[in-house]
């Protein structure tokens, strides 16, 4: 580490599904300042669904914009895969540092219309949000919110070349919990969010976030796509002692997305296009672009 170990946090994702398979955060705030850590872990050597190498995507991030460096001194980390050092950082990177591991998205399952594997390919439909399978089957009681926080003024977002995002969320009993990442769905370049943001935030509390995001993916020129991820480090989601709380989500005007706080780990939203318009799912004259 560098002097500020507790400003460092990292995910794991399958490459394809986006799914989390590993992460820390905060893990490191009792870290001591300069001081080593080795994490170690198993993944799936292949993919369940295509039968070919798996991929993954290791994101590693600062929350103060200067990487593994302070006053000039810097960290470093590396990675193995397998029996081999991939990747070595001398930590001199700003906001994060992306590594893809395996095949990468080499092998991701081609769109439903073809039988081959494309290239840097993902389904061209976003997978549904299903609670999970051992979820209760009654709602829990809702969280009644206080009354006094006013909504902070509204964004505004530039017409025709930015999207409003916006998340309103009613806290559980622990907020500290609670952890968020909104990434661009087809590069995993994490656009917007919130590590340790509510260690200090009241139970039952409210909140409201906004943000104007890129109306348009900047490769395909076609309409963009962002996967929101909402975490719960307690794997109980927004649920506490039989009592919930709740989140929505509006892109561009529309609530597109309301959750009853009734998951364990995690809870899923494609947003705009999703995954349909990444590179290498757009259908041309030729086949698959």
């Amino acid at each position: 580490f560098d002097a500020n170990p507790q400003e460092i946090f990292w995910v794991l994702l399958d490459a394809c599904s986006l799914n989390v398979i590993e992460q820390c955060q905060r893990c490191y705030v009792d870290q001591e300042p300069n001081s080593q850590i080795t994490f170690q872990t198993c993944l799936p050597s292949v993919n369940a669904t295509t039968g070919l190498e798996a991929g993954y995507v290791f994101t590693i991030a600062d929350s103060s914009g200067n990487g593994l460096c302070d006053d000039g001194i810097c960290g470093s980390y590396d990675i193995m895969y397998g029996e081999e050092v991939v990747f070595e950082s001398a930590g001199a990177f700003e906001d994060e540092q992306k590594v893809f591991l395996g095949s990468g998205l080499d092998y991701c399952p081609a769109s439903a219309e073809n039988d081959t594997m494309i290239i840097s390919t993902n389904p061209t439909t976003a997978p549904p949000i299903l609670p999970p399978t051992n979820a209760p089957t009654s709602l829990a009681p809702r969280v009644t919110p206080s009354p006094t926080t006013l909504p902070p003024s509204p964004v505004l977002c530039r017409p025709g070349l930015l999207t409003k995002f916006q998340l309103n969320m009613t806290f559980d009993a622990n907020p500290q919990e609670v952890f968020w990442v909104l990434l661009d769905a087809c590069t995993l370049t994490v656009m917007e969010r919130c590590q340790g943001c509510y260690v200090d935030e009241d139970p039952n509390s409210q909140i409201t976030f906004q943000t104007c995001l890129p109306s348009f993916n900047e490769t395909t020129g076609l309409e963009a796509g962002y996967v929101f991820t909402m975490n719960d480090g307690g794997g109980n989601g927004l649920c506490a002692d039989g009592v919930c709380g709740s989140y929505s989500i509006i892109y561009g005007e529309e609530v597109i997305f309301e959750s009853d706080g009734i998951y364990e780990d995690q809870q899923r939203v494609f947003l705009g296009s999703g995954l349909t318009n990444c590179p290498g799912n757009i259908e041309t004259d030729d086949g698959v672009q």
